[in-house]
């Protein structure tokens, strides 16, 4: 499994906004959804009109979490005036631990997902810590076997 560590300073992420429920898996049925319809409606677009931080192009961001659900951010890096029904998410400094994930969405993704939290996380010497965590979504085809993206987790070093 391909990872890196890094740390960054607060950035400030733009998007569109919608809080998903944990209920009878319903984030896992929305958050597709979700996509396609800002998609369908071009919003995707108008988004990409605000990136101005190249290496925040396309994130989906899970943040706010309860014991009922979490906010679910369709978002661009952006230092830019929102306008419409764009919402703004300050992300504080953190460390990150980033996974490379590499072929078809979403296959790639959530077999990383998996190995991250069953084997990954266990043997490693950081804990998840509070904060959003990230999928990166970089250029080119989702659905060839090169395709890269990433998963952003916020850590912090296990105690000894």
């Amino acid at each position: 499994m391909k990872y890196r560590i890094e740390t960054f300073g607060e950035f400030r992420l733009v998007g569109y906004k919608e809080r998903m429920k944990f209920e009878n898996g319903e984030n896992f049925i929305r958050i597709p959804e979700f996509w396609k319809e800002i998609s369908k409606e071009g919003k995707d677009k108008v988004l990409m009109e605000y990136n101005d931080h190249k290496d925040l192009c396309c994130l989906g961001v899970c943040t706010n979490g309860d014991e009922k659900g979490f906010d679910y951010y369709i978002a661009t890096g952006s230092s830019k005036e929102i306008t419409g029904d764009l919402k703004e998410l300050i992300v504080p400094a953190h460390t990150f631990v980033i996974f490379e994930c590499v072929g078809k969405l979403p296959d790639a993704m959530q077999n990383v997902w998996k190995t991250m939290f069953t084997e990954w996380f266990p043997s490693s010497d950081y804990t998840v810590v509070d904060g959003p965590q990230m999928e990166w979504y970089g250029p080119g085809d989702m659905d060839q076997d090169d395709y890269v993206s990433e998963i952003w987790i916020p850590v912090s070093k296990k105690e000894q």
